[in-house]
């Protein structure tokens, strides 16, 4: 988990007023729910903080004063991480006598239809039917999460081709992370097939577990 902090970082650390400073007011938590795409790519999100009743849903039902109506623009860095926590110091609730709180939004990643996190890396199973893979081209392309296309050679069915450099940023390395590709054919159903063919099948099968693996990234 990390924590960013905007707009100046956080105020000096408060003590009670015994000892004559004022109290802070405690902070706000608000959950920022974020694409895949926007965690990858990086992105600008709006959130309206017009109603109390939200925040105080996402606050364990605890009231911590008023929080003014306002527009906040949170910024999205390349490579942010599910429970990264993005601090607005004294932009949350004022309490009589204290000092404002802080609002902290917490990142919440959206699970992806095609592809799986785990750390900086990405993850995908391609699924195609049999026939498909014995008589279609030799490649195969994807679209990566900034709409660029990836063709890589057929690998052999349920084996994991790593491609380097196609995961997520790694933003104090500059680097990204590896994206992992799980090939799997889909039988067909109730196939009866001749012992000609059969061999015929394990000839091609045998041609194709050949191939050398390799790919290339297209704009």
């Amino acid at each position: 988990m990390r924590r960013l902090f905007c707009w100046g970082g956080f105020d000096r650390e408060m003590y009670d007023n015994q000892r004559g400073f004022m109290l802070k007011a405690p902070p706000v938590w608000y959950p920022l729910r974020c694409t895949l795409e926007e965690l990858y790519n990086g992105a600008e999100k709006r959130v309206n903080l017009y109603t109390q009743d939200k925040l105080v849903q996402y606050n364990h039902g605890n009231t911590f004063g008023t929080v003014d109506p306002k527009v906040i623009v949170v910024k999205i860095s390349p490579g942010s991480r599910d429970g990264d926590q993005i601090v607005f110091p004294g932009q949350g609730a004022v309490l009589d006598g204290m000092i404002p709180g802080d609002i902290i939004f917490v990142v919440e990643e959206v699970p992806h239809e095609v592809f799986k996190r785990t750390g900086n890396d990405l993850s995908t199973v391609v699924k195609i039917p049999l026939i498909e893979f014995l008589t279609k081209e030799d490649t195969l392309k994807l679209e990566t999460l900034d709409k660029r296309s990836i063709t890589v050679r057929k690998p052999q069915p349920g084996r994991v081709m790593e491609i380097l450099n196609e995961g997520m940023h790694i933003p104090d390395l500059g680097i990204k992370g590896s994206l992992f590709i799980k090939y799997e054919v889909i039988l067909p159903m109730n196939l009866s097939l001749t012992d000609e063919e059969k061999d015929e099948l394990k000839k091609l099968l045998s041609e194709k577990d050949n191939q050398p693996l390799n790919y290339e990234a297209t704009d």
